[in-house]
């Protein structure tokens, strides 16, 4: 068995995915998993919890200095 996280498409904004609880449904398969968490309508997708991998981003500004 694997552990799935369930994420929903946003209803009014397509390029948003939000988590859905339950957040970690274990099961054979991707479609599996979303039958086994009783959904309503909409759109969803099942990842792997082992493929869940948060990334944090950070921007850094550098002051240059050049003489020459």
């Amino acid at each position: 068995m694997t552990e799935y996280v369930i994420l929903e498409q946003h209803s009014e904004n397509k390029s948003v995915w939000q988590e859905k609880a339950p957040i970690v449904v274990k099961a054979s398969s991707a479609k599996r998993a979303l039958q086994s968490a009783a959904l309503g309508a909409g759109t969803y997708v099942a990842i792997p919890a082992r493929s869940w991998n948060p990334l944090i981003v950070k921007t850094e500004q550098v002051t240059k200095i050049t003489i020459g």
